[in-house]
């Protein structure tokens, strides 16, 4: 069963805290749109180099696509009318060991009133100059049912 902070320093608590902070920043750039090119490089610094995601859909994305693909997501689901949200839920650290740690979370978007999930686990290492004190090393997200939840 997952514990929610098995504690080696302090990094199960920074990783939970880092999947939180990036998620804010891909709700405000996607959503708003209202931050700057400071912001973005928040998020560049957060996957480190070799970084791999996963998607829902089985295929394997590279730090620079998905990085590219951050980028053009700007102002993507701006709507006025039903705002872009997007929240964890039943985060969870997984494994600790320092320097690295694994984390599970589920990730809720709602797009233009559509609500969608994925499950996620992550892998994350210690690394003091990142943002966040972590750097996501591996995604790996599989769908979820999205009519089952609403905004958490």
């Amino acid at each position: 069963m997952p514990q929610t902070d098995r504690d080696a320093g302090g990094l199960g608590r920074d990783a939970l805290a880092e999947v939180e902070a990036l998620h804010r920043f891909f709700e405000a750039w996607m959503g708003s749109g209202a931050l700057d090119e400071t912001a973005f490089e928040r998020c560049r610094a957060a996957l480190a180099p070799g970084f791999v995601m996963v998607g829902p859909d089985g295929a394997l994305h590279g730090r620079d696509a998905v990085l590219q693909r951050v980028r053009t997501a700007q102002h993507a689901h701006l709507d006025a009318d039903r705002p872009f949200r997007l929240w964890i839920e039943e985060a969870a650290v997984l494994y600790v060991e320092a320097p690295l740690c694994l984390v599970t979370y589920q990730e809720w978007q709602s797009i233009r009133g559509v609500v969608r999930g994925r499950r996620s686990s992550a892998l994350l290492r210690r690394a003091e100059d990142a943002p966040g004190r972590v750097v996501w090393l591996h995604l790996h997200e599989t769908w979820l049912d999205g009519g089952a939840a609403g905004p958490g």
